[in-house]
């Protein structure tokens, strides 16, 4: 498929306190006023993903996401290894909603399949911009670029935001960065464009 045969680029973006407030309010409605900064900016992100693709209507997409089960199973302080599940959603591009499916962790015998997916890890709440393995502190932290991947990371000085930092195939970057950007009514919140969304 011509979509995954085209070799993977890494772009970011961050997303501060006003473009999540911005997000959130678009999101918010009477019968549904609680969302979370992960769930605008997951939501958003798969938006301009999936509109950046050009797939067939008839295509079938998935977006994985970890869930984190690290506190259930009280890992050590200072355990930086796996401690989440894959949770996966699956519709096709002309679906209005997305059917919801968790895969049952007792069945060993469930692979999800990821060759067209595009899987979201949040590891900006994990502290690694403060881990030191003996070399100091990191000074950078990006996603493989192999697969579509995406990963939201902290940035540093502002533990409200989030990076946004993705891989995806050439032919879908432009398409994608000018989703990524179009938020609309930001004017109407009165908010400060951000400097990336006006390049």
């Amino acid at each position: 498929m011509s979509f995954l045969s085209k070799p993977p680029v890494t772009t970011s973006f961050t997303f501060g306190v006003n473009e999540i407030n911005c997000l959130k309010k678009q999101c918010t409605t009477s019968s549904f006023n609680k969302i979370t900064t992960f769930e605008v900016v997951i939501a958003h992100t798969w938006h301009s993903f999936v509109k950046s693709g050009d797939l067939p209507l008839s295509q079938s997409l998935k977006l994985c996401f970890t869930f984190s089960f690290r506190k259930k199973m009280k890992l050590p302080e200072r355990y930086y290894g796996n401690g989440f599940v894959l949770v996966c959603a699956e519709s096709t591009m002309k679906d209005l909603y997305v059917r919801l499916t968790i895969d049952v962790l007792k069945d060993k015998t469930v692979i999800t399949d990821c060759s067209l997916a595009l899987i979201i890890s949040q590891v900006r709440q994990l502290g690694l911009e403060d881990v030191d393995f003996g070399e100091g502190k990191p000074f950078h932290l990006s996603p493989y670029a192999g697969k579509l991947f995406c990963i939201f990371l902290p940035v540093i000085g502002d533990p409200k935001a989030v990076r946004v930092c993705i891989s995806l195939p050439k032919t879908m970057e432009g398409k994608f960065q000018r989703y990524m950007r179009e938020i609309e009514n930001w004017d109407k919140y009165e908010y400060k464009m951000p400097i990336w969304a006006r390049m």
